[in-house]
């Protein structure tokens, strides 16, 4: 039996019902550790899709996947309501498409292809901006 497993990295607190950079520490020093640990143990390779702002704040988490071997992909830059890919133009799309693959390359040392919006969050516009700021696959 095949199995795709994916896991969304950010600061969303589910609990708080907003970002939080509390939770985005929570995720680092708890909830990777213990999940990437239950991934080795059964050999289970997975695609982690950063935001480019958990990524900035929490560099070492993103180079802790990375070096397990895991793909690492884009979450966008935040998932903040007002960077939502759904609301924002085409120009702002690729700005925040290449920043948060460059943002991520830069701590990884390796090209990111894949991405997924945040929220799932999309307008007509979005593959274009993908096509155009080098990805290849989005979730």
């Amino acid at each position: 039996m095949d199995c795709i497993l994916t896991n969304d990295v950010e600061t969303t607190s589910i609990w708080k019902n907003k970002l939080s950079d509390s939770t985005g520490l929570k995720v680092q020093n708890e909830g990777l550790p213990l999940l990437l640990d239950i991934y080795d143990r059964y050999k289970i390779k997975s695609t982690f899709y950063f935001t480019g702002y958990y990524a900035e704040k929490f560099p070492s988490s993103v180079k802790l996947v990375h070096n397990k071997g895991h793909e690492i992909a884009s979450h966008g830059y935040s998932h903040a309501d007002e960077d939502s890919f759904d609301v924002i133009d085409f120009k702002t799309q690729k700005r925040n498409l290449e920043k948060s693959k460059n943002i991520i390359e830069d701590i990884i040392g390796d090209e990111i292809i894949s991405f997924r919006a945040p929220a799932l969050r999309i307008s007509y516009n979005t593959h274009r901006a993908l096509h155009e700021t080098g990805f290849k696959t989005d979730s």
